[in-house]
């Protein structure tokens, strides 16, 4: 688009050197474990029953919306286990 550039007040970039520096990802993984076809979940059960996983690398799945999703789930959980 002709003259956009002008609009434009913040730019930023990030690859996945900038991902492994800032959240220590493997390779600078963006999406966490591979999502394959049958791929097992993490067994988590070893963790404490008080301890939530909110994460690209949890029982979502992985990426940003795997992450947002059980960002969004593991507080809900936190609050009916309290009950």
């Amino acid at each position: 688009m002709p003259g956009i550039k002008e609009h434009i007040v913040y730019s930023e970039l990030g690859t996945p050197y900038t991902l492994k520096r800032y959240t220590s990802n493997p390779e600078g993984a963006v999406y966490g474990f591979a999502q394959l076809p049958g791929r097992q979940q993490p067994d988590l059960s070893f963790l404490p029953s008080n301890l939530y996983i909110a994460s690209a690398w949890g029982k979502t799945g992985g990426g940003f919306s795997g992450a947002i999703l059980v960002g969004y789930l593991s507080p809900l959980t936190v609050l009916r286990n309290k009950t």
